[in-house]
Protein backbone atom coordinates (compact mmCIF):
# COMPACT_ATOMS: atom_id res chain seq x y z
CA UNK A 1 0.00 0.00 0.00
CA UNK A 2 1.42 3.46 -0.86
CA UNK A 3 2.12 5.97 2.02
CA UNK A 4 -0.37 8.40 0.15
CA UNK A 5 -3.05 5.55 0.83
CA UNK A 6 -1.89 4.87 4.68
CA UNK A 7 -1.97 8.91 5.19
CA UNK A 8 -5.62 8.86 4.13
CA UNK A 9 -6.74 5.70 5.66
CA UNK A 10 -4.72 7.13 9.09
CA UNK A 11 -6.78 10.50 8.73
CA UNK A 12 -9.96 8.62 8.62
CA UNK A 13 -9.42 6.72 11.74
CA UNK A 14 -8.24 9.80 13.51
CA UNK A 15 -11.76 11.14 12.42
CA UNK A 16 -14.31 8.44 12.96
CA UNK A 17 -12.49 7.80 16.27
CA UNK A 18 -12.62 11.93 17.20
CA UNK A 19 -14.09 13.32 19.74
CA UNK A 20 -15.65 17.47 20.28
CA UNK A 21 -12.36 18.13 21.74
CA UNK A 22 -10.09 16.65 19.89
CA UNK A 23 -11.15 18.42 16.15
CA UNK A 24 -9.90 21.63 16.65
CA UNK A 25 -6.54 20.35 16.80
CA UNK A 26 -7.37 18.23 13.49
CA UNK A 27 -8.92 21.53 11.78
CA UNK A 28 -5.31 23.01 12.70
CA UNK A 29 -3.50 19.60 11.15
CA UNK A 30 -5.54 19.62 7.99
CA UNK A 31 -5.32 23.19 7.39
CA UNK A 32 -3.37 23.06 4.31
CA UNK A 33 -5.14 20.62 2.76
CA UNK A 34 -8.30 21.03 1.90
CA UNK A 35 -9.58 17.79 1.32
CA UNK A 36 -8.76 16.96 4.44
CA UNK A 37 -9.77 19.99 5.89
CA UNK A 38 -13.20 19.38 4.21
CA UNK A 39 -13.59 15.90 5.97
CA UNK A 40 -12.42 17.00 9.46
CA UNK A 41 -15.20 19.71 9.08
CA UNK A 42 -17.75 17.13 8.09
CA UNK A 43 -16.81 15.15 10.72
CA UNK A 44 -17.10 17.77 13.23
CA UNK A 45 -20.60 18.76 11.88
CA UNK A 46 -21.95 15.24 12.22
CA UNK A 47 -21.08 15.06 15.80
CA UNK A 48 -21.05 18.21 17.26
CA UNK A 49 -22.08 20.92 15.63
CA UNK A 50 -22.38 22.30 18.46
CA UNK A 51 -19.44 22.56 19.83
CA UNK A 52 -17.82 22.92 16.59
CA UNK A 53 -19.95 26.29 16.26
CA UNK A 54 -18.67 26.97 19.96
CA UNK A 55 -15.21 26.94 18.95
CA UNK A 56 -15.76 29.07 16.02
CA UNK A 57 -17.31 32.02 17.59
CA UNK A 58 -13.99 31.71 20.50
CA UNK A 59 -11.83 31.87 17.33
CA UNK A 60 -13.25 34.96 16.17
CA UNK A 61 -13.33 36.47 19.22
CA UNK A 62 -9.12 35.89 19.62
CA UNK A 63 -8.11 36.11 16.51
CA UNK A 64 -5.39 34.42 13.30
CA UNK A 65 -4.30 30.87 13.25
CA UNK A 66 -7.50 29.24 13.15
CA UNK A 67 -9.52 28.08 9.87
CA UNK A 68 -12.50 29.38 10.69
CA UNK A 69 -13.86 30.55 7.05
CA UNK A 70 -13.61 27.01 6.12
CA UNK A 71 -15.19 25.19 8.94
CA UNK A 72 -18.09 27.74 9.03
CA UNK A 73 -18.96 27.29 5.67
CA UNK A 74 -19.47 23.59 6.14
CA UNK A 75 -20.71 23.99 9.10
CA UNK A 76 -23.64 26.65 8.02
CA UNK A 77 -24.50 24.63 4.95
CA UNK A 78 -25.38 21.51 7.10
CA UNK A 79 -26.56 22.61 10.49
CA UNK A 80 -29.22 24.38 9.38
CA UNK A 81 -30.63 21.08 7.24
CA UNK A 82 -29.71 19.00 10.07
CA UNK A 83 -31.01 20.80 12.89
CA UNK A 84 -32.70 24.45 12.20
CA UNK A 85 -33.58 24.94 15.44
CA UNK A 86 -30.49 24.89 17.12
CA UNK A 87 -28.46 26.84 14.55
CA UNK A 88 -31.47 30.03 14.57
CA UNK A 89 -31.05 29.43 18.94
CA UNK A 90 -26.92 29.35 18.51
CA UNK A 91 -26.34 32.51 16.73
CA UNK A 92 -29.26 34.00 18.59
CA UNK A 93 -27.55 33.86 21.43
CA UNK A 94 -23.83 33.31 21.38
CA UNK A 95 -23.78 37.30 21.72
CA UNK A 96 -21.94 39.64 19.54
CA UNK A 97 -18.93 38.80 17.22
CA UNK A 98 -17.31 39.78 13.89
CA UNK A 99 -19.01 37.28 12.32
CA UNK A 100 -21.95 36.89 13.33
CA UNK A 101 -23.49 39.33 10.86
CA UNK A 102 -21.61 36.97 7.83
CA UNK A 103 -22.94 33.82 9.95
CA UNK A 104 -26.48 35.09 9.82
CA UNK A 105 -26.60 36.00 6.75
CA UNK A 106 -25.10 32.48 5.60
CA UNK A 107 -28.30 30.38 7.73
CA UNK A 108 -30.74 32.90 6.17
CA UNK A 109 -29.45 32.19 2.40
CA UNK A 110 -29.39 28.27 3.02
CA UNK A 111 -32.97 28.74 4.76
CA UNK A 112 -33.96 30.72 1.46
CA UNK A 113 -32.58 27.61 -0.73
CA UNK A 114 -34.83 25.12 1.45
CA UNK A 115 -37.73 27.16 2.86
CA UNK A 116 -37.93 30.95 1.06
CA UNK A 117 -40.66 31.97 3.17
CA UNK A 118 -38.55 30.68 6.69
CA UNK A 119 -35.39 32.40 4.76
CA UNK A 120 -36.81 35.63 4.39
CA UNK A 121 -38.14 35.79 7.89
CA UNK A 122 -34.94 35.57 9.33
CA UNK A 123 -34.05 38.15 7.11
CA UNK A 124 -36.12 40.37 8.54
CA UNK A 125 -35.39 39.74 12.02
CA UNK A 126 -31.33 39.50 11.71
CA UNK A 127 -31.96 42.74 10.03
CA UNK A 128 -30.35 41.75 6.76
CA UNK A 129 -30.97 44.30 4.14
CA UNK A 130 -28.41 43.36 1.39
CA UNK A 131 -27.99 40.21 0.43
CA UNK A 132 -27.37 37.51 -2.79
CA UNK A 133 -28.88 34.24 -3.35
CA UNK A 134 -26.60 32.38 -4.56
CA UNK A 135 -26.23 32.15 -8.61
CA UNK A 136 -28.10 35.05 -8.84
CA UNK A 137 -27.64 38.72 -8.94
CA UNK A 138 -27.47 40.93 -5.98
CA UNK A 139 -30.24 42.10 -4.39
CA UNK A 140 -30.96 44.57 -1.59
CA UNK A 141 -34.03 43.08 -0.10
CA UNK A 142 -36.00 44.98 -2.21
CA UNK A 143 -37.58 44.04 -6.02
CA UNK A 144 -35.26 46.35 -7.45
CA UNK A 145 -35.91 49.38 -9.73
CA UNK A 146 -37.43 48.14 -13.11
CA UNK A 147 -35.89 51.02 -15.79
CA UNK A 148 -38.51 52.82 -18.07
CA UNK A 149 -39.75 51.08 -21.45
CA UNK A 150 -37.64 54.04 -23.22
CA UNK A 151 -34.57 52.97 -21.34
CA UNK A 152 -34.67 49.20 -22.38
CA UNK A 153 -32.78 48.31 -25.45
CA UNK A 154 -35.52 47.46 -28.08
CA UNK A 155 -38.61 48.78 -26.31
CA UNK A 156 -38.59 52.54 -27.00
CA UNK A 157 -41.64 53.83 -27.62
CA UNK A 158 -39.89 56.67 -29.91
CA UNK A 159 -39.02 53.49 -32.23
CA UNK A 160 -42.56 52.90 -32.66
CA UNK A 161 -43.51 50.02 -30.66
CA UNK A 162 -46.81 50.08 -29.08
CA UNK A 163 -47.61 48.93 -25.21
CA UNK A 164 -50.01 46.08 -25.88
CA UNK A 165 -50.60 46.33 -22.26
CA UNK A 166 -51.83 50.14 -22.60
CA UNK A 167 -53.78 49.91 -25.74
Amino acid sequence: MSSGVTRWLYWLEALEKAAPADFPRLARLAQSNSIAMRFVAARWVEVDPRHMFDTLVAASNSGGGFPSDELATVLFQEWPKRDPEAVIAALNGAGDFGARGRWRRDVALAFVEQEVERGLRLMSEWHIENWTVPGSRPANGSLGEVPPRDQEPGLSQAQGDSDPLVG
